[in-house]
């Protein structure tokens, strides 16, 4: 019998595209559907349609804060 694997979606919001690659190179074989967004407004919509279990967020982006983002998720 074969089991149905779903793998486990992960949102990286980060201004920095060169952190975002890191953390996209890193993870990629773990396993997990990474998705990336380079701003926070891109991070709030894609986490809207996308439903991550794991979010991973830079504190410090020059049009919100991290924390501020991580809020707006709530």
């Amino acid at each position: 019998m074969s089991e149905s694997h779903t793998p486990v979606r992960l949102l990286a919001i980060d201004d920095d595209a060169a952190t975002l690659r890191l953390i996209q190179d890193a993870l990629t074989d773990t396993g997990l559907e990474i998705h990336t967004a380079s701003d926070p407004q891109e991070g709030l919509e894609a986490f809207k349609s996308i439903r991550p279990r794991i979010v991973l967020v830079d504190l410090m982006m020059p049009t919100m804060t991290g924390m501020d983002l991580l809020e707006a998720y709530a």
